[in-house]
C-alpha cells in the first residue's frame, strides 16, 4: 500500500536469491500468494520474482509461470563462477517466453571476492546485449573485495573519479559509457 503511488518504484522483488528449495512446492506458491497481495495495491508495476538456486534454475519456471501478465523472473549470475552451462538455462528460458531480469550479476566469483575473468565477462556482456536483459551489477560499495565497484579508500557517495574505481568498476564504467553514448551526445 505504501508504494502503490510513489511513481519512482518501477518494480518489486520478492525473494531476491531463493536457496536450492523447489520451485512447484515452495517458491511459485509463495510468489503467487505475494503477487496477489502486490496487484491488490498496484495492478502494473513489474513483480521479479526470484528463481531456485539462488536465482540460476530460471528453466524450472518453463510452462509453470506465476499467472500474471507482469512478472519477470530473476537471474543472477558471477562471471568467474558461472559459464556457458547457466547461459544456456537462461536460453532455454528465454526461447520458452520465460522474461529475465538480471537483478544481480557481478564480474567476480560468486563469493563477491576472487579473479575477475575477462573472456567470461565478454561472454556475459554479449549475451545480456544480445537477449536485450536489464540487468543491475554487484555492486557499488567501497568493500574490499573483487565484486565492489570503489576503491576501499572511496569516501565520496558520487561523483567517483577513475581513481577511485576497482578493476570492477573501471570495466562496468566503460561498458556503460561505451554502450550508452548515443544518448549523451
Amino acid at each position: 500500500k505504501h508504494y502503490k503511488d510513489i511513481p519512482t518504484v518501477a518494480f518489486y522483488e520478492i525473494y531476491n536469491e531463493p536457496l536450492n528449495i523447489s520451485w512447484n512446492r515452495v517458491l511459485k506458491p509463495y510468489a503467487q500468494t505475494i503477487v496477489n497481495t502486490i496487484r491488490n495495491n498496484d495492478s502494473k508495476n513489474i513483480i521479479v520474482v526470484g528463481t531456485p538456486n539462488w536465482s540460476q534454475d530460471v528453466d524450472e519456471v518453463i510452462n509453470n509461470k506465476i499467472d500474471d501478465k507482469n512478472v519477470a523472473y530473476t537471474f543472477h549470475f558471477y562471471t568467474s563462477t558461472h559459464e556457458q552451462w547457466l547461459r544456456d538455462k537462461a536460453i532455454k528460458a528465454l526461447k520458452a517466453g520465460v522474461p529475465l531480469f538480471v537483478t544481480e550479476w557481478g564480474l567476480s566469483e560468486a563469493t563477491g571476492n576472487g579473479d575477475i575473468n575477462l573472456t567470461e565477462s565478454g561472454f556475459w556482456l554479449d549475451f545480456l546485449e544480445q537477449n536485450k536483459l536489464s540487468w543491475c551489477n554487484w555492486s557499488i560499495v567501497n568493500k574490499d573485495e573483487s565484486s565492489a565497484a570503489l576503491l576501499p579508500t572511496t569516501t565520496e557517495l558520487s561523483g567517483w573519479n577513475e581513481n577511485q574505481l576497482t578493476q570492477s568498476g573501471k570495466l562496468i564504467r566503460g561498458y556503460l559509457i561505451q554502450h550508452n553514448s548515443k544518448f549523451f551526445k
